[in-house]
């Protein structure tokens, strides 16, 4: 957050097209911020701000493709898009406030000039990065638009000053109690922050007013209109549908369900529906009653309910056993009482393929997600201090495999399955068997980064090579859209960690550091908004 304290020749930039707003008024307040930024970085790198008539008249055609509709409201809360040189990342977002932050007056945008000097393709992938982000940004609209996870993941993907947004978010939602799309978009910012109690009690506090919340597509009328089921809770609960479907033509209808009213009442005008609340145990009974009311409903349905227990980690296991080309260790669910007894005796099970397994082995809490207590054990004594040290009152457990690649380090990757179609989401190489994205080191290494680069473009060879196994696990699973995480073993084996359908993906990842992936999700994207064209009923053709 940037703090002034005469907002008055700020406050004029308004009046300009969006367009010009290319020189700060006043440079004190933001060479301070730019400085502590370079700070918190390297420290060795001056940020310096520029400005060129050619970049105004780059940002001026950028500008031109976006919705009429948006660029009249962002023209109401992005105070300036700045250029600056010396920036290690594609942009800055930042708000801007009068006085001690209690008066926000909008948003400034600063831009990286070093990309635009590059060549013409490095510059259009900066100005598509920018239309990205102020698609998603609206920020002074949170008291009348629903935004969804999307703008604040990309919050906080790009650096912005996502705790002070959220500050003023809270300070709006106390001059306006009764108004539950800002207190939806209050509780989603303090999720993101990990704020969860407080999140969750917001959330409350919002659905007491109201449980239906529509996010507006890019362009009026919608291509589309989706209506979504979720469930009260935290970020993992729900499919973030809006985040692949950012800035798309596809109006999301949110509807939060109960066991009383799974489906809203009165039905607001939809094409389809799809089911976005996860199979965790807590949402069971919300399940059956949700799938009971969309037993005979008009419109199509995507993920039907009664097949989400499917990716359950022990059912799912089951499920893909016997298929060629395919490992997904058997997973065995265990109260904690019989744990280190049986898992540790000398005279295992009976052998044979549901055998439990030895050491080394993988244990997890029962609900647990994003790799919590996810541990590797290799001997008796190293389960018993686990189980010690882990309040759950059951685990999974499945055999440990070794898939290290030549070079010592692993690769995991998350695939997207739309009606049987594959599609890569990202590739993540680490030095450690447990491989989560944001620490594989993915963001600091330039080489790890040509690899995925070469792989996302390569991904038909991967696709080719297991399609009977990608199609068996479609066969048996038959959910309309999901993701898998998974892997190659050194025999050749898709080794599968995980399938759910409530895993993010996006392409908000910088875009001078991972210029490969927005084509890739933007062809997923795609698919996904044909999909949802081709359920729509069709006119029928007059006769001759």
């Amino acid at each position: 957050m940037i703090s002034i304290t005469d907002p008055t020749l700020w406050l004029a930039l308004y009046a300009q097209p969006l367009h010009t707003r290319t020189t700060p008024p006043t440079t004190d307040a933001l060479h301070d911020y730019l400085s502590e930024y370079a700070s918190s970085k390297d420290g060795q790198t001056a940020i310096s701000l520029e400005n060129n008539p050619e970049y105004q008249l780059e940002l001026e055609q950028a500008l031109t493709t976006l919705p009429a509709s948006l660029l009249d409201t962002l023209s109401q809360s992005v105070l300036g898009i700045f250029f600056a040189r010396g920036l290690n990342v594609s942009g800055l977002t930042e708000r801007l406030t009068a006085g001690n932050g209690s008066n926000p007056l909008g948003c400034i945008i600063v831009l990286n000039t070093d990309v635009l000097q590059q060549s013409p393709a490095r510059a259009a992938e900066e100005y598509s990065y920018l239309q990205q982000l102020l698609a998603s940004l609206n920020l002074t609209d949170a008291s009348h638009t629903f935004q969804g996870l999307a703008p604040f993941l990309r919050m906080s993907l790009n650096g912005a000053d996502l705790h002070g947004h959220t500050q003023a978010l809270l300070a709006q939602a106390n001059q306006d109690q009764e108004n539950a799309i800002l207190w939806m978009n209050l509780a989603t910012g303090f999720l993101c922050l990990k704020m969860r109690d407080m999140g969750l009690a917001i959330q409350e506090q919002a659905l007491s007013l109201q449980r239906l919340f529509r996010r507006p597509a890019s362009c009026q009328p919608p291509r589309s209109r989706l209506l979504v089921i979720m469930t009260a809770g935290d970020l993992s609960e729900n499919t973030p549908i809006d985040c692949l479907l950012e800035n798309s033509p596809v109006e999301l209808i949110y509807y939060y369900a109960t066991i009383e009213q799974p489906l809203p009442s009165p039905m607001p005008a939809h094409d389809a529906v799809m089911v976005a609340l996860s199979d965790s145990q807590a949402n069971h009974d919300l399940l059956l009653a949700v799938e009971a009311s969309l037993r005979h409903h008009a419109q199509p349905v995507i993920n039907q309910p009664r097949l989400l227990p499917n990716v359950n980690r022990d059912q799912l296991s089951e499920l893909l056993q016997g298929i060629p080309g395919l490992d997904m260790p058997r997973t065995h669910r265990l109260p904690r009482s019989q744990v280190v007894t049986r898992l540790s005796m000398q005279q295992r099970d009976p052998a044979g393929p549901a055998a439990l397994p030895g050491f080394p082995l993988i244990i997890r809490p029962v609900g647990s997600q994003a790799g919590n207590d996810l541990a590797k054990i290799s001997s008796a004594t190293a389960l018993a201090d686990y189980v010690r040290s882990v309040a759950s009152l059951g685990f999974f457990v499945s055999r440990f495999v070794d898939y290290s690649s030549q070079d010592g380090l692993f690769r995991k990757y998350r695939i997207a399955m739309l009606r049987g179609q594959p599609f890569i989401c990202h590739m993540a190489i680490s030095s450690h068997w447990m491989v989560h994205y944001v620490n594989a080191g993915m963001y600091d290494s330039a080489e790890k980064r040509a690899e995925e680069g070469l792989f996302m473009q390569h991904f038909s060879h991967f696709a080719t090579r297991h399609q009977p196994a990608l199609a068996a696990i479609y066969q048996r699973l038959q959910l309309d859209y999901f993701c898998i995480d998974c892997a190659e073993t050194p025999d050749g084996k898709l080794l599968v960690f995980e399938i759910d359908h409530i895993m993010a993906v996006h392409a908000m990842d910088a875009a001078d550091l991972f210029p490969f992936k927005a084509g890739q999700i933007a062809r997923l994207q795609q698919a996904f908004e044909q999909y949802l064209y081709a359920l729509q009923p069709q006119p029928l053709l007059e006769s001759a």
